[in-house]
């Protein structure tokens, strides 16, 4: 019972691990484009 609630959790933990890092992903994405966006403006 107890080792179930333990992987229950690590898998839990290991998928938010995955969304957080593909989030994170997503946002420097959006901040290169912004950046080139404004850079080629500015230009």
């Amino acid at each position: 019972m107890i080792y179930g609630v333990i992987f229950y959790f690590g898998l839990r933990r290991k998928l938010w691990a995955k969304f957080i890092i593909k989030i994170m992903v997503w946002l420097n994405i959006i901040l290169l484009f912004i950046i080139i966006v404004v850079t080629v403006l500015g230009l």
